[in-house]
């Protein structure tokens, strides 16, 4: 089940004009995904998760172009068997030089080992390319 929405609750911007980074990036044409990460609803790194607690996936975009660029954010959850357990995403828009930090909301029903992939769409879900998958695993308890 794959939702697109033009806004998300949680969606957090940052404009900045130098973007300082660590960890895998991923990129298409001018836009950069970068820091998949796991926070709770305060923006606090989480690192313990458990059955029924709600926590976000959250990853940062950044238009490195000198026009406004449509992307679209799909995040992908896997059980340990590959099966999808999660895929949800959201379009929106990035001016040049923003960094646009997206986060979605995941509450894990059964406790097991999770695969996530991260990836970005240069457009929107029909037409756009997508960027090198960023991936991670994660154990709820």
């Amino acid at each position: 089940m794959l939702s697109l929405l033009k806004i998300s609750i949680f969606c957090f911007v940052a404009v900045t004009g130098m973007l300082m980074s660590s960890g895998a990036n991923a990129a298409a044409d001018d836009l950069t995904l970068i820091r998949l990460q796991f926070t709770d609803a305060f923006g606090n790194d989480k690192t313990d998760f458990n059955v029924g607690e709600q926590f976000l996936i959250q990853s940062t975009v950044v238009n490195n172009g000198v026009v406004d660029k449509d992307f679209t954010y799909i995040v992908r959850v896997l059980d340990n068997s590959g099966q999808a357990r999660f895929e949800e995403g959201l379009s929106a828009s990035i001016v040049p030089a923003q960094v646009f930090t997206v986060a979605q909301s995941f509450t894990p029903m059964e406790s097991g080992t999770y695969n996530v992939e991260v990836l970005l769409l240069d457009g929107d879900i029909i037409s756009g390319q997508a960027t090198t998958v960023l991936k991670t695993t994660f154990i709820v308890n």
